[in-house]
């Protein structure tokens, strides 16, 4: 069996690796489309998605954490698996888990200039 950690010695999960940790980071984050329901009903409010990505960035799941409503869900999943991310660190293993926050607002009706 061989094993090859970049930047530690002994293997992470020993203490021994001299990388610091750091958790993962959003480089492009996708802004969801608005759903036609919820625009309708005029729900609005802040989704947040608990994003986990491997050691290349890729997204391996998407949770919701927290929804003011499940008329949003799926715009704010949609948008959480195409943003990009850069994997964090820890104990020499990179991947990790981060919170994204989705905004959906109520579009401007009526605005006149």
């Amino acid at each position: 069996l061989f094993l090859l950690l970049v930047g530690c010695s002994g293997g992470g999960a020993t203490g021994s690796c001299t990388l610091p940790d750091r958790a993962p980071q959003i480089l492009n984050q996708v802004q969801p489309d608005v759903p036609a329901m919820a625009q309708q009903q005029g729900i609005t409010g802040d989704v947040v998605v608990r994003v986990t990505v491997d050691a290349s960035g890729a997204v391996t799941s998407a949770t919701i954490a927290s929804s003011p409503s499940a008329i949003l869900n799926q715009a704010a999943l949609s948008a959480a698996r195409a943003s990009t991310y850069q994997a964090g660190l820890q104990n020499c293993v990179p991947g990790g888990s981060l919170d994204v926050r989705f905004q959906f607002i109520a579009p401007a009706v009526g605005v006149r200039f």
